[in-house]
């Protein structure tokens, strides 16, 4: 099961999709093809693999989370700023160089 997802969805107030669930979404993709499953990615392989992972029993998926989040934010991004009495990062746009990665 997506780690939080069904809980997520459960939660929300208004969904006119009637999507509640990751099985939903599933059932919901296969029931609408030509808006959710385009040309070349007509598989929810991937997909189906994550449903099937249970993150909650997982220590190996909370310890690199842990990592995850130490390293772009304590040891990261947020120790640059501060050591340098920094509010922003202003960097050169290399061609190619459309997003901005590595959000927080």
């Amino acid at each position: 099961m997506f780690f939080g997802l069904n809980t997520y969805l459960s939660e929300l107030l208004d969904v006119p999709t009637g999507v509640r669930s990751a099985r939903d979404i599933f059932d919901f993709n296969n029931a609408h093809p030509d808006l959710e499953l385009p040309k070349y990615h007509e598989s929810q392989t991937d997909m189906q693999k994550l449903h099937d992972l249970d993150f909650k029993k997982d220590q190996a998926y909370f310890d690199s989370l842990e990592t995850m989040h130490r390293l772009s934010r304590a040891e990261g991004i947020d120790f640059v700023l501060k050591q340098h009495g920094l509010d922003a990062l202003i960097l050169p746009l290399y061609p190619g160089t459309t997003t901005i990665s590595g959000l927080g």
